[in-house]
């Protein structure tokens, strides 16, 4: 039996390094290892200071029966750290399976050092389990950069006590110098200890989390957030220009668990609703229906980085969305935001009139208070000639949103065809 396992193992270990040789690339920069399977994503562990990209979505599911139940292997451990690079090219990794609870640095990368980059990469339906450091995409990101990537799916920290686990949906832990920026997380994350963050378990020592959100719910011990588990400022803990909506459980807050030494929170939110939170140790609270309005996203680049459907979506990543698929959301959001002008425009016309009637008034009264005759007429002329000039802007705006509803219209039931 001791023989089978041997051959089974050795066996296993030559698969993956003819995996890593199949690999189209050289892996240098410019001429990166192309990863189009399972079998080669797991062989990143042969060179981790080379460049990878995915060549096309991976099928990770049979992980599940890697290892004799253990699954994925994570890339990278706190010995020998991930230091090269993975762009994932927006393609998905699906079904990545790990379960090793008395395992540290545990997720697709464990342990991402001194300027590594993960970028563009997505994992659906991931199923990650770890005793600390755990996080789906990266168990540690050290003075390293994480841009662009997602999770969904489930994220258990094994560890239980007064001990911190550091485990979140994207990362475990952000740490010296990183930075995670337009990431988010839905995976529902668990764990018995503390720093539990819907994207982050840690943040702090110089890091930055910005433009960021969470939806998974959270659960935990102490120090639990919707987003970040512990914010701490020794050197910097920063969150910028994030949110979350996850249920939390455990003692914490909305959006940020905790905030050693008073880690920074800017222009951030958390959906008090949905979370079951009214307060957090940073960031500010906001109704589901606030949580859908641009207004409130103060200092949000809603151009380039964000987009939202006014009273409908909670904000999203224009690089979620591609295709035909962006083109129906810009629109949406082109026609909510007309719709938004048409009723400022009918408010300020309303006034307008209101005003104009005002000096109508105080011609046929006579009653010129300190101004003369000659100052209202042309007061009143220059109202109406304002009011004649808007009414037609509310025409063409009208006549705008109209084309674009019909475009809608026509994009969405393309979609819709078989």
């Amino acid at each position: 039996m001791k023989g089978t396992v041997k051959i089974i193992m050795v066996l296993g270990v030559l698969g993956l390094c003819n995996a890593a040789s199949a690999m189209d690339g050289s892996g240098t920069e410019t001429d990166p290892y192309i990863i189009t399977n399972a079998e080669e994503l797991q062989a990143m562990r042969d060179d981790l200071s080379a460049y990878y990209q995915l060549g096309n979505d991976i099928d990770a599911c049979d992980t599940q029966n890697w290892n004799e139940g253990a699954g994925f292997e994570p890339i990278g451990n706190g010995t020998t750290a991930l230091t090269g690079s993975l762009d994932g090219r927006m393609h998905t990794i699906t079904g990545l399976y790990i379960n090793r609870g008395a395992g540290e640095y545990i997720g697709l990368v464990g342990v991402a050092l001194n300027g590594a980059e993960i970028s563009n990469v997505g994992l659906a339906d991931a199923d990650i389990t770890g005793f600390k450091k755990v996080g789906a995409l990266v168990g540690c990101n050290d003075n390293s950069t994480v841009s662009c990537c997602w999770s969904s799916g489930t994220v258990r920290g094994v560890e239980s006590g007064s001990i911190n686990s550091r485990v979140g949906g994207l990362a475990g832990v952000n740490v010296h110098n990183s930075l995670m920026v337009k990431c988010y997380s839905t995976a529902n994350v668990t764990s018995g200890a503390w720093q539990v963050g819907g994207l982050s378990g840690y943040n702090g020592h110089g890091s930055v989390v910005i433009d960021c959100y969470a939806m998974g719910a959270v659960t935990g011990a102490y120090k639990v957030g919707g987003l970040v588990g512990d914010n701490c400022y020794p050197e910097g803990g920063y969150v910028m220009s994030c949110y979350s909506t996850g249920k939390v459980t455990g003692y914490g807050g909305g959006l940020i668990g905790y905030a050693f030494n008073g880690g920074v929170t800017y222009d951030s939110y958390w959906d008090t609703e949905t979370s079951g939170r009214l307060s957090s140790y940073g960031g500010t609270p906001k109704t589901t229906a606030q949580m859908m309005q641009e207004a409130t996203f103060v200092n949000w680049d809603f151009n380039e980085v964000w987009g939202i459907i006014e009273g409908e979506t909670y904000p999203f990543f224009w690089w979620e969305v591609s295709g035909a698929d962006l083109a129906i959301v810009r629109l949406e959001c082109a026609i909510a935001k007309k719709a938004a002008a048409l009723d400022l425009l009918a408010k300020a016309l309303e006034l307008e009139a209101d005003a104009y009637e005002v000096l109508v008034g105080m011609l046929d009264s006579e009653d010129y208070g300190d101004l003369t005759k000659s100052d209202i007429i042309k007061a009143k002329q220059e109202i109406h000639s304002a009011i004649q000039v808007e009414e037609q802007a509310v025409q063409s705006v009208e006549k705008g949103a109209g084309n674009l509803e019909e475009s809608l219209e026509k994009l969405t039931g393309a979609e819709e065809q078989p």
